[in-house]
């Protein structure tokens, strides 16, 4: 794969929901979570050969806690953070910044993707789920972006043989 291809896949999902919770955050201040204001962990994508890889960090999180699925070429990574056994209600926080509760991660896919290409593995708070195969250069159209002429005419072209 050259190094000018373009991403795979058309990004995040929960990056709108992810912002408009620190807006409400800042001009209202803490909160309860739920599912809808839930923390949204850490990932990193990297491409390896013809395989996507994301690493989603869970500190805290047990792997029993965990659920990955696929659905219409979106990967979703859900889970649940809770307190330490016997801690909740018994003590008092000087300082509690780390989030508790549900979370959800949702990340698009190239449509080619089934669940038979996906492997994950949980260690040490780092879920890492390697997508086998899911880079290809087969479905991307190269847009000519067209230079408006001194007459103001303006052609755009789509040409099949991918990005430069």
């Amino acid at each position: 794969m050259s190094s000018e291809s373009k991403n795979p896949f058309h990004g995040f999902v929960d990056t709108l929901a992810e912002m408009a919770r620190m807006r409400e955050y800042a001009l209202r201040g803490s909160e309860d979570r739920t599912e809808a204001n839930a923390w949204v962990p850490t990932v990193d994508i990297l491409i390896d050969g013809e395989d996507i890889i994301v690493r989603c960090e869970l500190p805290g999180v047990a792997g029993e806690d965990v659920d990955v699925s696929l659905s219409h070429n979106t990967l979703w990574i859900w889970g649940q953070r809770n307190h330490p056994t016997g801690e909740e209600g018994r003590v008092s926080f000087y300082v509690h910044e780390r989030s508790m509760g549900a979370f959800r991660r949702s990340i698009s896919l190239p449509p080619h993707i089934d669940a038979t290409n996906l492997a994950a593995t949980f260690e040490d708070g780092l879920l890492e789920i390697r997508i086998a195969d899911a880079v290809s250069d087969a479905d991307v159209e190269r847009i000519e972006i067209a230079m408006p002429t001194a007459g103001g005419s303006e052609d755009i072209t789509v040409r099949k043989d991918g990005p430069r």
